[in-house]
């Protein structure tokens, strides 16, 4: 019998692009396995789902949402069986049932609690963490706390809500009764793929930081700049219970650019350039696959997540810089290089995923 599975891509967030590439990738995946049948639905940038049912090789093409004729609305019930309804030309309403979803889906609005939410509703079966982990791990000051209270080492930060960042002189006062240095990041709280990001250097640059983050959130991080190595490791749930995780070995990013930014990240032209495995001493490696598992367990993480980290230049210390539950799978991304890597393909990483999700 076939298991019937719905990949969800697109979205809200300024990473829907990605998505759409992250999706077209797992689709080609999900297309090996004999006893799979995939559905895809698309999410427009203003929330709208729609039902695709055009070719695999045009769905990370952001033109196919002009396309009506490929495109059929989508209603949901929660309280029914897991699936959704779609809406014909006539207007006649057909049940598609779902056995897992599987959202490909980065940033806010598809990585942050909000349609796990919408699955837990129905009783689904879904692929990556749950409501609470979700939204934890999305909020990057949220997570903070969390991985404090595990005493898992972090750069310094400082928090801003916009209704205090109102006088650039009280942003100032914060940031030096926290001790922090320049050169500073200045962040949204909840953002992915280092969008609405700003390395600054001295205090001049400030203003136009604060306004670039907080035009994607209302909560933003302020954080003292690390002179180091930037590592990622992959962590992925191997069994439904949870009780065997695999850690990946560590990969290097080099930027191209002055930090690891968004064109870094998903331009196949980048002059950036990763490393995998990264070179590091055997406890080095112990030290950031003990971290990166205590990290995934302390935000209630399941299925998978890529962990990141530094290691200071200074005294070579290991700082989490933070997790994303559900990171890039575009061909270029870190992810599933990492478990490549690790000798897991990426049809076997699919099949993973869906068994684990039915926990």
């Amino acid at each position: 019998m076939s298991t019937q599975v719905c990949l969800l891509c697109g979205g809200r967030s300024s990473e829907h692009e990605i998505s759409l590439v992250s999706a077209s990738h797992i689709l080609h995946l999900l297309r090996k396995i004999p006893a799979v049948t995939v559905q895809v639905l698309l999410i427009d940038k203003k929330g709208a789902f729609f039902e695709y049912q055009g070719p695999d090789e045009n769905l990370a093409d952001e033109r196919i949402f002009s396309k009506s004729e490929l495109l059929s609305d989508v209603y949901f019930k929660p309280g029914e069986k897991a699936g959704y309804w779609t809406e014909n030309q006539e207007g006649r309403l057909s049940f598609r049932p779902v056995d897992i979803f599987f959202p490909v889906l980065h940033g806010r609005y598809g990585e942050d609690g909000t349609v796990q939410s919408l699955f837990e509703l129905m009783n689904a079966s879904y692929v990556g963490c749950k409501v609470l982990s979700s939204a934890l791990m999305m909020d990057k000051e949220a997570a903070r706390r969390i991985f404090s209270e595990s005493g898992i080492p972090m750069t310094p930060a400082v928090s801003l809500l916009k209704r205090e960042a109102l006088e650039l002189a009280a942003v100032e006062k914060r940031i030096a009764a926290a001790g922090l240095h320049y050169p500073l990041f200045v962040k949204p709280a909840n953002a992915g793929s280092s969008v609405g990001i700003t390395k600054v250097h001295k205090a001049e640059e400030l203003t136009e930081a604060l306004l670039l983050a907080f035009s994607h959130d209302e909560k933003i991080l302020i954080e003292e700049g690390v002179e180091g190595r930037e590592i990622e490791l992959a962590v992925l749930q191997m069994d439904p219970e949870g009780r065997e995780l695999l850690a990946s070995r560590p990969g290097e990013i080099i930027p191209g650019r002055e930090f690891y930014d968004y064109e870094d990240k998903y331009d196949a032209g980048s002059s950036s350039r990763i490393l995998i495995p990264a070179d590091l001493s055997k406890d080095k490696l112990e030290e950031l696959h003990d971290i990166a598992l205590r990290a995934f367990c302390a935000g209630g993480c399941r299925g998978l997540a890529r962990v990141d980290f530094f290691i200071r230049s200074s005294d070579e210390k290991v700082l989490l810089n933070e997790i994303n539950t559900m990171p890039g799978f575009t061909p270029i991304s870190m992810y599933p290089k990492l478990i490549e890597n690790a000798g897991i393909s990426g049809q076997d990483l699919v099949e993973i995923l869906l068994r684990q999700s039915l926990s």
